[in-house]
């Protein structure tokens, strides 16, 4: 894939690395029962023009769900947060 290069410059990574990059292409493969539910329903908002990406990646951190149009990140607690 093209933008694992140094660190992404287009601007919705925000200068990601590709190592997070990498992990986050991992975390989508096996989301928590909490990110499957609210994934189901944001995806019905790209009909009104939000596109929300699963596990975005921003700078050092990834983001469960982000909308770059309103720059919006959404974070679904769960226990992957707890350690």
């Amino acid at each position: 894939m093209a933008y694992l290069g140094k660190s992404v410059e287009r601007d919705m990574y925000y200068g990601a690395k590709p190592e997070i990059i990498r992990l986050a292409m991992k975390m989508r493969k096996n989301p928590t029962e909490a990110e499957f539910v609210l994934w189901k329903n944001l995806k019905k908002l790209r009909s009104e023009g939000f596109i929300f990406r699963r596990q975005h990646p921003i700078e050092f951190y990834i983001a469960d769900f982000y909308c770059h149009k309103v720059k919006l990140v959404v974070e679904a607690d769960g226990l992957i947060h707890s350690f």
